[in-house]
């Protein structure tokens, strides 16, 4: 999480700090906390342009949004300490 916390850039969410807590169940919970995007993300974009009558998402948004991933991605991957994003979500 402290690693993890002091990546900066421009493509990236933000870690700001993690948290426990019980869930429903009873269960001891772990949590990690990353500043709120506003705009939302690009899975609901996606989902909203489906269907009539919706706004829709052109391909050369989405070509922006790759390219935007791929030099955040590569940000994590070419500093010091080293970091591997092994979630990736559209």
């Amino acid at each position: 999480v402290r690693v993890l916390s002091k990546f900066r850039h421009p493509n990236l969410v933000t870690l700001m700090g993690w948290g426990t807590g019980i869930d429903e169940d009873g269960c001891g919970r772990k949590f990690l906390v990353y500043e709120l995007l506003d705009g939302g993300d690009v899975a609901n974009r996606l989902q909203k342009c489906r269907g009539a009558n919706l706004k829709p998402f052109p391909w050369a948004d989405r070509l922006w949004v790759a390219l935007d991933a791929a030099c955040g991605l590569s940000h994590m991957h070419n500093s010091t300490p080293k970091a591997f994003h092994r979630d990736i979500k559209s």
